[in-house]
């Protein structure tokens, strides 16, 4: 191997992030010294050589990257009325890739009924956890504090390490809760029954807080 460059180019290629600066050398350096030295140089063929020195000379820095491999036409694109019947179908039932199939005896895989269906968005969707959480703190933001809140009552036999003792020392069974929705914050009572006398009397004693 040449002393004067340690990197072999098909090695260099590899690295997607240094064969665009390794191919511009390379052409560079077969401009000035020809394309047998580059070749011999950067440890490659002097066919590789050729092929990048026509397309930099051709198309300037743009042509040393790679080009798509994506075929222009693909024969086996199913044709417009195909589509358009599973489409239709989907419109119709609403439903999936795998039941489109296997209800209408489609000769199609599951992967391409599911992408004609997802192209006219017929496909909804998901919303990820952490989108409800950034759409619900969006209706939050609009609430004026102190404005808007919820009461509930909650049974609280369903609580495994507290149900012994509220059994055996008869503690209180329900608990009254109202939550201010722009911040979250809670206020609690406790009390032996659920009742309307009960429910007033946390409603007057919140509002006079």
């Amino acid at each position: 191997m040449c002393p004067s460059c340690p990197y072999n180019y098909y090695d260099m290629i590899k690295n997607k992030n240094q064969v665009f600066n390794y191919r511009l050398k390379m052409v560079l350096y077969a401009n000035t010294h020809g394309k047998k030295s580059a070749a011999r140089f950067f440890h490659t063929t002097v066919s590789t050589v050729r092929k990048w020195l026509k397309r930099f000379l051709n198309y300037g820095k743009e042509g040393l990257f790679d080009k798509s491999r994506r075929p222009h036409n693909s024969p086996n694109k199913l044709k417009q009325n195909k589509r358009d019947k599973i489409i239709k179908l989907r419109e119709q039932t609403h439903f999936g890739a795998q039941r489109l199939k296997m209800e209408f005896e489609l000769p199609y895989s599951n992967r391409t009924i599911h992408k004609i269906i997802k192209q006219p968005d017929l496909v909804k969707q998901k919303i990820r956890k952490h989108h409800k959480k950034h759409d619900l703190r969006r209706i939050k933001n609009t609430i004026k504090p102190l404005t808007l809140f919820e009461m509930d009552v909650k049974y609280l036999n369903d609580i495994p390490n507290f149900y012994t003792f509220m059994i055996n020392y008869k503690l209180p069974k329900y608990q009254y809760t109202i939550r201010e929705i722009r911040s979250g914050a809670m206020f609690l009572a406790f009390a032996s029954e659920c009742n309307v006398t009960n429910s007033i009397i946390f409603v007057s004693t919140f509002l006079i807080i």
